[in-house]
């Protein structure tokens, strides 16, 4: 068994685009490289700690010690350890965007027949069953139908009047995207009137009482003189 070295460090989990795991194999230790040792109870919980540890590549788990490895080292066996080592994978690309899928039909002729350039033939009652094996056979670019057999061609070739015949040529249709509802205005607030001031009374002017006429005096008569005897 490998002695414990007690390295003061500071476990630093740099950000990286490669996700880690570890590889365990039971009953094995790897000698040397200690870096540090951890307690725990569970062999798993080591894995977490090694990825948190600057430069740990590799773990041993005896007896409830995590002893934490900057490499694997030589390989012994040892009954009741586990020991492990971190693997590293790149992250899954995200997956690309899809494009509208694009929808084929077929746009059918009546009464016309296109010549030559049969791929193969298929038995149809309807002539409208014509345009999916046209669709699912590689190649087919049209066809002609006429009393029950399916006719599917790569290309079109020149066109003869042909009654009671029914020809079909793949058409792709790529749907329309939905359109964003117009929203809608918010409707403008009605304006509050402007309320107009209380008009204030005009005060009434105080009446100036009427002047007393100053009384005149009552003249008083002049004495006449006594005429003398």
């Amino acid at each position: 068994m490998v002695s414990a070295r007690l390295v003061v460090g500071i476990a630093i989990l740099a950000a990286s685009t490669i996700a880690q795991s570890c590889v365990q194999e039971p009953d094995v230790d790897y000698a040397g490289n200690d870096i540090k040792s951890t307690n725990r109870e569970n062999a798993a919980d080591c894995c977490g700690d090694c990825q948190k540890t600057r430069g740990c590549k590799a773990y041993n788990w005896d007896n409830g010690i995590c002893y934490l490895k900057s490499k694997k080292g030589t390989k012994t066996s040892a009954p009741g350890t586990i020991s492990g080592y971190l693997s590293t994978k790149p992250m899954p690309k995200p997956s690309p965007t899809p494009s509208p899928s694009t929808a084929t039909t077929c746009s059918v002729l009546k009464d016309v027949d296109f010549d030559g350039n049969d791929i193969k033939s298929t038995q149809r009652s309807d002539p409208g069953q014509c345009c999916a094996d046209c669709q699912a056979t590689p190649g087919c670019k049209l066809y002609n139908w006429f009393e029950g057999t399916c006719y599917l061609k790569h290309t079109k070739g020149a066109s003869t009047p042909l009654p009671g015949s029914y020809s079909g040529i793949l058409v792709d249709s790529t749907p329309e995207p939905t359109p964003q509802p117009t929203p809608k205005p918010t409707p403008q607030p009605t304006p509050q009137p402007t309320p107009q001031p209380t008009p204030q009374p005009t005060p009434q002017p105080t009446p100036q009482p009427t002047p007393q006429p100053t009384p005149q005096p009552t003249p008083k008569p002049t004495p006449q003189p006594t005429p003398q005897p």
